[in-house]
């Protein structure tokens, strides 16, 4: 879809193709390839589904930190961390959010491998239970978080066209997945092994099953770190109302920094 566009903005003579700071996006595509009316019932669709991402990036830091340091309150620490992951949509593309994914990359790298390890090293505990899905709901929970893990969202548009060789992004788009598939799946499959359904009653976060030591607490930073950085890919998109209300009909003053 964002090759076609692409050569339709190109084959009409649409000056966006040759302008250096448009990045195409998804409602803008289905604009293009559908109709207005499909553009602004994908952008609300996009809208409040990247809206839920950021709150639950938000919420996850603070339940993180709050495992971390149990003065400050979950609400405390979800105002401290919003913000803080707020400053992050001043970064203006994607082509200046590289180095920032790298990182992202690597924090989630450590976080899921010590998981990993950790809990292969200690091994099954006693009176461990495993057990199946017993109603449609519990299924379809699970369901939902495989779909969370390995789906993607409309931000790949932007990703590819701010490549410098977009023709290549399906083959960067799979290998992600099965380095993704590394992670994911390692970490599930031990983590339940050593702790059966304790992982599911005990709290809603993986950290508290592994005790306190220098590791999970690195741990528990690192995954902030991650956590930001995947506000950061998914907030900007929240603005797309303001944009397509053309309320900005000129180039943002701030792309001049990151030149």
């Amino acid at each position: 879809m964002h090759a076609q566009h692409r050569h339709n903005l190109k084959e009409s003579g649409d000056a966006k193709h040759e302008d250096p700071y448009h990045i195409v996006s998804y409602h803008e595509i289905m604009e293009g390839l559908v109709g207005k009316w499909m553009k602004y019932f994908s952008l609300t669709v996009v809208f409040f589904a990247l809206l839920g991402l950021t709150t639950v990036q938000i919420i996850a830091t603070s339940s993180n930190m709050y495992i971390l340091d149990p003065t400050t309150d979950k609400r405390t620490w979800s105002f401290i961390w919003g913000g803080l992951f707020s400053l992050i949509a001043f970064v203006p593309t994607f082509k200046h959010y590289r180095a920032i994914s790298v990182l992202g990359i690597l924090t989630t790298t450590y976080v899921a491998w010590f998981m990993t390890v950790t809990a292969a090293i200690k091994g099954p505990e006693e009176g461990v239970t495993y057990e199946g899905p017993q109603t449609i709901q519990s299924f379809f929970n699970g369901f939902v978080q495989l779909l969370f893990v390995y789906g993607g969202h409309t931000s790949n548009i932007e990703v590819a066209d701010v490549m410098d060789s977009p023709g290549s992004y399906d083959k960067s788009y799979f290998w992600s997945y099965i380095y993704v598939f590394t992670l994911t799946m390692p970490n599930a499959v031990t983590v339940y092994h050593t702790y059966g359904m304790q992982a599911l009653y005990q709290g809603a976060n993986s950290f508290t099953l592994f005790e306190r030591s220098a590791a999970r607490d690195l741990g528990i930073i690192m995954m902030t770190l991650h956590q930001a950085v995947a506000f950061g890919l998914e907030s900007p998109r929240q603005y797309c109302f303001i944009m397509c209300m053309s309320v900005f009909n000129t180039r943002p003053r701030h792309f001049d920094y990151f030149k």
